[in-house]
């Protein structure tokens, strides 16, 4: 891979993780627990591929593969594991995962792990050395941390609310694992069968659609994150840049 290129990704990779760490407002996470995290999810997004290559051929012995198929595959397998990785985290270190924004922060910085790593092993070669950075890149890293922030958003608040929230837990992963396979199903249509009518606009549906449920999480999680951890006077917000100045509850 192109050093300038692989530097620009990984920067836009850091840029992005700068904006999570924004809604991180009341019980910040240590930088070192979310770079571990990013590390493990790259080295599991490198094991998935040839899980997912395999299980396609277990599905489908005779190539080529359906596009329907690849993105049931990849929508389930990857979510799935996004979502293991951070029930991982909270149970192994309950210390570093005691906020209800947890589940969004960590599934985030995930996601954006194994995206990097998908980035690297799609662009490789001399036909891009000369691009900064393919713009399908772009999608690709906020696509997998948004749908990583999704997956994982009900575990934070499974953390502080104990078994009532197994389904909110239940439903963002299913929400997460759906907009991936329609989004991966598009891709794979257009890529295998060229592109139809119905591409462009199912593809600008689905982005407009995991945006606003990341949004609508987000806001959810830190207004129990403020009830929580928020001192009566702290005047943090998820509105504006940068924050005013506030002191919530320590660790």
């Amino acid at each position: 891979m192109p050093p300038l290129l692989l530097i620009t990704l990984l920067a836009c990779a850091l840029g992005a993780a700068l904006l999570v760490l924004r809604y991180d407002l009341h019980e910040r996470e240590p930088w070192w627990m979310l770079l571990l995290t990013a590390a493990v999810a790259f080295g599991a997004m490198a094991l998935l591929g040839p899980v997912e290559s395999a299980t396609l051929r277990f599905l489908h012995p005779q190539p080529p593969w359906p596009a329907w198929l690849i993105a049931i595959v990849a929508g389930v397998q990857e979510e799935s594991a996004r979502f293991m990785l951070v029930c991982v985290i909270a149970v192994l270190v309950p210390r570093h995962f005691n906020d209800p924004m947890d589940g969004i922060v960590y599934g985030s910085i995930a996601g954006l792990g194994m995206a990097v790593e998908e980035s690297i092993s799609f662009v490789r070669g001399d036909a891009v050395s000369g691009m900064l950075l393919p713009g399908t890149e772009y999608v690709r890293l906020a696509g997998h941390l948004v749908l990583g922030g999704i997956a994982t958003a009900g575990l934070g608040f499974v953390r502080v609310r104990g078994a009532r929230a197994l389904p909110a837990a239940v439903l963002s992963l299913g929400a997460a694992v759906v907009l991936h396979v329609l989004w991966d199903w598009v891709a794979f249509d257009q890529l295998l069968g060229g592109r139809r009518d119905w591409h462009t606009p199912a593809a600008a549906a689905l982005m407009v659609a995991g945006f606003l449920l990341y949004g609508a999480c987000v806001v959810r999680a830190e207004a129990a994150s403020r009830a929580l951890f928020a001192r009566a006077d702290c005047a943090r917000s998820l509105h504006g840049w940068p924050f005013r100045a506030g002191t919530p509850r320590g660790r």
